[in-house]
């Protein structure tokens, strides 16, 4: 059916998160929150699912070298993160950066072999992001498909001293809004979201019982 706008979903999730960090955490009770809150490069098609189809994100397109270990992403014009600023390639540089490298971004990833094949990150403007890996991955799109790939603010991490435990600030359809740890979480639409006339619902709400 056409989708209406409108409406809150109501969902229970059966514990706290430990933190608020895609980067740092596994558990689907952090991620449930920061889902729909971030954006990667690219993403999981829903619609597709159970196959894990990888479709376009903050990336909407991107090309792979005739060798298979250069992959170049551009990305959306007008993404912007919810405190106004705009998604840039040095925000996706770093955040990849801050999940290979604990000293970069002041977190022990759990995913960080996801990227041990990666060669090297390069910004060679604001809207190219190249990822050069050592040898061919079929995997690699499927792995950074994933929400724990999430493009986070460099400017806000660093102003933060590498702790995003807390503090959500993404460029997702949802914009976090509170957090009552044994009690409730809550985010609400993006109105500004990049993707016009998305999300369709105003919000979630979700009970931790």
């Amino acid at each position: 059916e056409q989708p209406q706008n409108g409406g809150v979903l109501t969902i229970g999730t059966a514990g706290d998160p430990p933190s608020l960090d895609p980067h740092r955490e596994t558990t689907a009770y952090t991620h449930v929150i920061t889902g729909g809150t971030y954006n990667g490069l690219v993403k999981y098609d829903p619609h597709a699912w159970p196959q894990f189809k990888v479709v376009s994100n903050l990336a909407t397109t991107w090309q792979l070298s005739p060798d298979g270990k250069g992959y170049t992403f551009n990305l959306a014009q007008g993404a912007k993160f919810h405190d106004g600023s705009p998604v840039t390639a040095e925000d996706a540089k770093y955040s990849l950066d801050r999940i290979a490298d604990p000293q970069h971004g002041l977190v022990r990833s759990p995913k960080r072999n996801e990227l041990g094949n990666v060669a090297s990150i390069e910004s060679p403007n604001a809207s190219t992001v190249k990822i050069t890996v050592k040898e061919p991955q079929a995997s690699f799109l499927t792995s950074i498909a994933a929400s724990n790939f999430a493009i986070m603010p460099k400017k806000v991490v660093l102003d933060k001293k590498g702790d995003m435990t807390k503090t959500i600030v993404g460029s997702g359809p949802f914009k976090f809004k509170d957090y009552s740890p044994g009690v409730s979480f809550e985010i609400v639409k993006n109105a500004d979201y990049f993707i016009k006339g998305h999300p369709y619902l105003d919000g979630v709400k979700g009970y931790i019982m």
